[in-house]
This record gives C-alpha cells, structure tokens and sequence, in this order.
C-alpha cells in the first residue's frame, strides 16, 4: 500500500509538490555588438543616428552597406553632435582629416580645418557602381576630449574604378558626441543600409 492509498483512506488528500520556479531568462549581453538603429535610404538628404547610451555602451560601430548618391561624384561626408542631433557641428574648423586610399590613382588628402570629417572622394551613382560598403568606428564618445572617427570603407568611383580608402579623423572640441550625422556633399542618399552598433562596455 503506497502513502497515497493511505491519504485516500483516511479521507486526505496527499500535498501537492510545487513545480521547480523556470530558470530566469538571460540578461543583456556583457560584452558584444548590440544592434542600436537600422536606416534604409530611398531618396534622403541625411542620415543622422542618436542612440548613444554612455551607460551601456563604450564604443559605436556603423556598417555601411551600398550607400549610392542620388548625384555622380559626390564624396560622403560626416558630422557629429553634442546636443542629442539638434544640431551638427558644421563650420570651418570644427574637424581635422587624413585620408589615405587608392583606385588607380593615389586618393590622399587632408584637411586641418575642415567643416565636415569627409569619409570618401567622389562616389559614383551609375549602373553597376555600388556605392559605399565599410565601417566607421568612434570609441569612448562620451568623453570630453576630441572625439576620433576611424573608418575603412570601399566603394567604386565617380570613373568607374573600385577605391578604398582609410580614414581618420576627429572633432575639434573637448565634448562628449551623442550625435552622428551621414551625408553626400551636393546630394541625397539614393539608396541603401546603415546599421549603428553600440559595444558593450564591460
């Protein structure tokens, strides 16, 4: 006679055993890419990206993905915030470049006193030109001190040739950035993916 025919005899019921509690879903990754915003062009004038948290996030990452200008030859440029995307910095001097690459020429320039932190030379926007693919790196932002931007990135030129190119660069003014902004000079964003990515600090 098991103890349950006993309960039943004795007009008892036998307590019943409390399932064990689920295992707690997992918590936000502790290091890692985290995806942040997604941006698909058909046609826009800018791309501009304000999802920087200094309390998740120790460095971002934008990926690129057949950025195309909506005019031929127009090289893509980039600015950044302070204020949360209100306003981009955007005058004479606010930036210092370097940019070393090659198509079948050599592509290096720079600029000490620059408006803009210029990513690429000339894009081009014809059949078969697909635009600009790489990544854009900015780590520790929220620092205040000048902010760096380093990209690689290919792309095929306003001739037709394929470029790539290495670029460096950084804002003039010790404030933390909370703003990123894309864009071709003399054109809008015909076509294609930008993706930001936040890094996990640890």
């Amino acid at each position: 006679m098991t103890n349950l025919d006993l309960d039943l005899n004795l007009g008892t019921r036998a307590p019943a055993v409390a399932p064990p509690d689920p295992p707690a879903p997992p918590g936000p990754p502790v290091e890692g890419l985290v995806q942040i915003e997604t941006f698909e062009f058909a046609g826009e004038a800018t791309a501009e990206f304000t999802g920087f948290d200094a309390t998740k996030y120790d460095a971002y990452f934008f990926q690129l993905s057949g950025v195309i200008p909506s005019v031929d030859d127009a090289p893509l440029w980039m600015r950044l915030s302070s204020d949360a995307g209100v306003s981009f910095d955007a005058d004479a001097g606010n930036y210092e470049h370097v940019i070393y690459g090659r198509d079948q020429l050599d592509l290096n320039a720079e600029d000490t006193s620059a408006p803009e932190i210029e990513l690429t030379l000339g894009v081009g926007s014809a059949a078969n030109e697909q635009g600009v693919c790489g990544e854009v790196w900015m780590i520790g932002p929220d620092l205040a001190v000048y902010t760096i931007v380093s990209a690689i990135i290919g792309y095929t030129s306003n001739s037709g040739e394929p470029a790539t190119v290495i670029r460096g660069g950084h804002r003039k003014d010790n404030a933390a950035t909370n703003g990123a902004q894309f864009f071709f000079d003399g054109a809008n964003i015909a076509e294609g993916i930008i993706t930001m990515w936040g890094l996990a600090g640890s």
